[in-house]
């Protein structure tokens, strides 16, 4: 009897071993499944940011540009596209590690319709027009596209488009998305 009831207490001293050692695998990979979503979440806000930060100083250059306004408001404006630009390369790195393809694809569109846009709103002669609305219209397009692609990456729905009446900023107010 004495043995059976060491056997007993043997296998009981495994079996909550086992049981514990289960339970720090699952909370470890739980634990790392958090990380990710959150430096994923993180890396898509910035991107998504930047972007419409990026968007936002080059209609500010070409609003400069039209109204003959400082060489210093130029060059204020020509550096925060830049720094947005190495931001949206910076966060593109983190992308390329954590994000899936598809992401990956999306961020990559948006970020050259970006570069666009600041090239022709740095250019010497203003943009037509018609090829500036284009290819303002080709950004709020690709940036859908990335939250789309960021959202099922999460196994989230589509979201909802980007509203024009934040694009066209009818307060005046100086600030856009």
């Amino acid at each position: 009897m004495a043995n059976l009831t060491t056997i007993l207490g043997a296998a009981a001293a495994t079996l909550a071993a086992v049981f514990t050692g289960i339970s720090l695998y699952l909370t470890g990979r739980r634990e790392h499944n958090k990380w990710v979503r959150d430096a994923l979440i993180d890396s898509y806000v910035t991107y998504l940011s930047v972007s419409f930060r990026s968007g936002s100083a080059a209609k500010k250059l070409v609003e400069v540009r039209k109204n003959n306004g400082s060489d210093r408001q130029r060059q204020e404006l020509v550096k925060e596209s830049r720094s947005c630009h190495q931001s949206l390369n910076d966060t593109l790195s983190r992308l390329r590690l954590l994000a899936g393809r598809n992401v990956v694809t999306a961020a990559e569109s948006l970020r050259l319709i970006d570069f666009q846009l600041a090239e022709h709103a740095q250019h010497s002669t203003l943009p037509d027009e018609g090829d500036w609305r284009k290819l303002r219209s080709q950004a709020t397009g690709s940036r859908e596209a990335f939250i789309d692609a960021a959202r099922r990456s999460m196994g989230l729905p589509a979201g909802s488009p980007i509203s024009p009446l934040l694009l066209s900023n009818p307060s005046g107010s100086g600030k856009e998305h």
